[in-house]
């Protein structure tokens, strides 16, 4: 009985930690489900001043398999991009390998109100913080 319960235990535990692997364990947040792009910067600003202009717009869908998939439609774009790859969530870093351009970026994750906010940490020429809604 008690090898039982002690690998019941075990089992709980491995499933808790897998499930934190996809998840802001400081914020407890989910970066899983669908988004909506609502903003982008150069520099960070408070979720309650972004803009009423966007310079980007678009989806992301964040599976719990850590795969992702989405849009994206912006300025110098002739039209809206399809994008997917795989992603991973370290602590509140978040590293995503997009499979369209074979990139790979670093950004610091945050969950302001009902947005993500992702602040690259790579250092690219078009490194832009982006803003997220979450889709209800």
């Amino acid at each position: 009985m008690k090898n039982r319960t002690l690998l019941s235990v075990l089992i709980l535990l491995i499933t808790i930690s897998c499930n934190l692997s996809r998840r802001n364990s400081g914020i407890g947040e989910s970066v899983v489900g669908a988004w909506t792009i609502v903003h982008m910067s150069k520099t960070p600003v408070p979720v309650d001043n972004l803009p009423k202009s966007k310079l980007a717009s678009g989806r992301m869908e964040f599976k719990e398999d850590g795969t992702f998939e989405g849009t994206l439609s912006m300025p110098g774009l002739t039209q809206e991009t399809s994008l997917n790859g795989n992603y991973q969530v370290e602590g509140n870093i978040i590293t995503i390998y997009n499979s369209l351009n074979k990139s790979t970026t670093k950004s610091k994750m945050r969950f302001e109100k009902n947005y993500l906010v992702l602040e690259p940490i790579t250092d690219e020429p078009l490194s832009y913080a982006m803003y997220y809604r979450r889709n209800r």
